[in-house]
């Protein structure tokens, strides 16, 4: 593993001597609250990062292995947030609450098509489904590099309350996909929605 629990527990002890912020933290196993409207339950610990509305949790690094959390994105938001990176000439497409399960789809391909820098993206299987509680949505994407490797991809989310929250998990086809894809799985199916 590139970048296990222990080395990651270790730095942040050398950055907080340091004074400096560490780019990721240890997301400990169990449950834990999503954007205050529901939570997950993971069996493992994961190496964490927050940035505008995402947050990333990896094992191995996010070129081998990336679960990422849209937390809330607001109606007329990009993605990512105040975060977002597209050119001036380019500007961001923004999220709308009264989206089409296709057209989310859209949205996602192309911020991390602008963002991301992928060379090639297509999107598959977009469907209806539920988000833990909520009504939601599910759709597999193939995604490639510029070097021609080759990625494969699930997303599922939900609009709630005007806002999007999404989860998905992507990996290299070939190797970390069919390693990871059943606790991406499963994080899906502990979805509860929060009380209060």
């Amino acid at each position: 593993m590139a970048c296990n629990k222990t080395t990651v527990i270790a730095l942040c002890a050398v950055w907080a001597f340091a004074g400096c912020a560490p780019p990721y933290t240890l997301q400990e196993a169990g449950r834990t609250a999503v954007g205050g409207v529901y939570s997950v339950e993971t069996r493992v610990a994961w190496n964490a990062k927050s940035t505008g509305n995402a947050t990333v949790w990896t094992d191995n690094g996010i070129d081998l292995d990336r679960t990422v959390f849209f937390n809330g994105v607001e109606d007329g938001q990009p993605l990512f947030g105040k975060s977002s990176i597209f050119p001036e000439d380019k500007p961001a497409q923004r999220f709308k609450s009264d989206m089409s399960i296709i057209e989310i789809a859209e949205l996602f391909a192309n911020t991390m098509q602008t963002e991301g820098g992928w060379f090639k993206i297509e999107k598959r299987n977009m469907k209806a489904q539920n988000f833990g509680p909520f009504a939601g949505f599910a759709f597999d994407m193939n995604m490639t590099r510029e070097n021609g490797l080759a990625y494969k991809g699930l997303a599922a989310g939900a609009v709630i309350e005007k806002k999007l929250y999404l989860i998905f998990f992507l990996a290299p086809e070939l190797s970390y996909y069919p390693r990871y894809i059943d606790a991406f799985k499963d994080l899906l199916s502990s979805i509860q929605k929060t009380s209060g």
